[in-house]
């Protein structure tokens, strides 16, 4: 597996990391393929969701397993940061620009997961997760 740091924060900082890419457990059918985070108690509601980096929106979609996501494809290293697990679809569209902490959406619980965390997966330009 490869390791890939996380260049900026996507949540907001009373977030709490619950989960590493890699994880092995009964959440899973084999290993956790994400960066899960959820809110604490101190934790505004409808906490937002941000930018990890400086980039282009190439996907607002929803599925079956992952719920409401976007997916922004990194400016400097060309890998793709996608967001699972959103409360709502992406206010922004594809083709959109962001920026480091530019809002994306607000973290919640869509799909396979039954409390309220936000999963952030990464690719690189083939595809393959890191």
């Amino acid at each position: 597996m490869a390791t890939v740091t996380i260049p900026n924060s996507p949540v907001h900082s009373d977030s709490v990391l619950t989960a590493v890419y890699g994880e092995t457990g009964p959440n899973w059918s084999r290993f956790h393929t994400g960066t899960d985070f959820a809110p604490t108690g101190s934790t505004p509601a409808n906490p937002p969701l941000f930018s990890v980096c400086d980039g282009e929106v190439v996907r607002v979609t929803y599925d079956g397993t992952l719920g409401n996501q976007i997916q922004i494809k990194d400016d400097v290293t060309g890998n793709y940061w996608r967001y699972c697990h959103m409360r709502n679809s992406s206010p922004l569209s594809v083709g959109d620009r962001v920026n480091t902490g530019t809002q994306v959406g607000v973290m919640g619980a869509t799909r396979k997961c039954n409390w309220n965390p936000f999963t952030l997966r990464t690719f690189n330009g083939h595809g393959l997760e890191l």
